[in-house]
């Protein structure tokens, strides 16, 4: 039990730092396309203090609602006094875009992560432990899977909460 622990543990430092190696992407210049309605959404939201964001889509409120929660106390606490220099909170969100995409991207890489420890569990599971291991770095060595979860998209989250599921449904 000790070892599958460590090598769990080994796994998921290893994802931790594929994942975050590619975090920044093509920030600050231009965003993923796909992003902005998981980073926008969830600024305005914390702007003007409200919880429905009329947009419901992938499901977009594994995103939104934890993004929404960070930006109210991000933006209270590090753009507090930007308040007085800026007309309004749109061009705070113009001033420094950067950093709401950061907390996106950094939320869904913990997913990506989650998911990938799920995946060690299930195969190992499963297949055993040495088919657990050899799968789940080949996992992580994808580009595919990696920059799905470097953006912030529901891929990683839906992906993270699926695979506990199942690992759920297995241990029944």
């Amino acid at each position: 039990m000790r070892g599958n622990r460590h090598t769990l543990i080994a796994l998921i430092l290893f994802s931790a730092a594929l994942h975050f190696a590619g975090i920044r992407g093509d920030l600050p210049y231009a965003e993923n396309y796909d992003e902005r309605p998981f980073v926008g959404i969830p600024y305005f939201l914390a702007v003007e203090g409200k919880w429905d964001p009329h947009y419901y889509g992938h499901p977009g409120s594994t995103m939104i609602y934890p993004l929404r929660m960070v930006f109210s106390v991000w933006i209270s606490i590090a753009h507090s006094d930007d308040f007085m220099q800026l007309r309004s909170l749109d061009d705070l969100f113009l001033a420094h875009p950067s950093e709401y995409f950061y907390f996106g991207r950094f939320l869904s890489i913990l997913y990506g992560i989650g998911a990938t420890a799920a995946l060690y569990l299930i195969a190992r599971r499963l297949f055993g432990e040495t088919t657990a291991l050899w799968g789940t770095v080949l996992w992580l060595l994808s580009p595919l899977i990696l920059e799905h979860h470097q953006i912030a998209r529901t891929d990683a989250a839906a992906l993270c909460f699926a695979s506990w599921a199942v690992l759920a449904i297995l241990r029944l």
